[in-house]
């Protein structure tokens, strides 16, 4: 079933009567991370500039789980565009229906362990203090007290916090968390 949109472009793909049968089987793809592109006669085979969305800068971390929430083809483009070498429109819709769908499989997958990551060693529930302080006021600013944390509060230094590895930040928040449950025994020690 496989070959029957193996070599389309999405350009073909969005035009074809068969769109609804390669939906179904576009469900059920194995996650891949090379794309092949078809460009000006040319066949290439795109890699992802990351093995590993760990080693992704943290603002394309963020775009593309903001991205996530989105069914749009537009989405899935600009998902793509971050992780892999597709510079124009033209270019990402000249690649391969089922490698785009594939690739973006594989996105999916390495964004699930991300967040299986951060739910496991990040997560804390808040104390009844803490809610009852409010702490759900941070919630509207998403990632922006990270982001002021790890930049020491000076708010000159946010793009190059965003810019680092995402699997950087994950660490500098993990030891953040862990230095804050430590003061937090320490002091109830005294």
């Amino acid at each position: 079933m496989k070959n029957i949109f193996q070599d389309k472009t999405l350009a073909e793909y969005l035009l074809t009567e068969d769109k609804d049968l390669i939906d179904v089987v576009l469900q059920n793809v194995e996650p891949k991370k090379i794309i092949t592109l078809n460009y000006k006669g040319k066949d290439y085979k795109l890699k992802p500039r990351v093995n590993d969305l760990f080693f992704l800068e943290w603002k394309w971390i963020m775009m593309i789980k903001k991205n996530l929430t989105e069914s749009k083809l537009s989405a899935v483009k600009d998902i793509l565009q971050g992780i892999y070498p597709i510079n124009t429109e033209e270019q990402f819709y000249n690649c391969s229906v089922f490698d785009v769908f594939a690739a973006y499989a594989w996105v999916v997958e390495e964004i699930q362990n991300i967040y299986d990551a951060e739910k496991m060693k990040l997560y804390k529930k808040p104390s009844s203090k803490q809610l009852s302080a409010g702490i759900e006021d941070f919630d509207q600013l998403e990632d922006v007290p990270v982001i002021d944390g790890i930049a020491n509060g000076d708010i000159r230094l946010w793009n190059e916090v965003l810019e680092l590895p995402y699997g950087q930040v994950l660490r500098k928040m993990l030891l953040t968390k862990i230095q804050n449950e430590y003061n937090e025994r320490l002091s109830k020690q005294k």
